[in-house]
């Protein structure tokens, strides 16, 4: 189980290690995210893991992290 040290987790990895993970847009749609109050639901409805090259995740899914990051960045902006 992931206890928030470096490398454990992408979402700890990115908002309080300050790593970059996924590159900066789609690590900086993740802090707006944040910034938005939105991390809950992040880590709910979108796994990270699932995505984190570190984990083996195939690059060319970056597109479809990047859509589902800008769905949740944008209804959380329209509140």
């Amino acid at each position: 189980m992931p206890n928030g040290k470096p490398g454990d987790h992408p979402l700890t990895d990115i908002l309080v290690h300050g790593f970059t993970v996924f590159g900066s847009e789609l690590d900086g749609l993740i802090r707006e995210i944040d910034d938005l109050g939105g991390t809950e639901e992040l880590a709910r409805e979108v796994n990270l893991m699932d995505f984190d090259p570190r984990f083996g995740a195939d690059v060319a899914d970056r597109a479809e992290l990047r859509d589902r990051l800008i769905t949740l960045r944008n209804r959380l902006r329209a509140g």
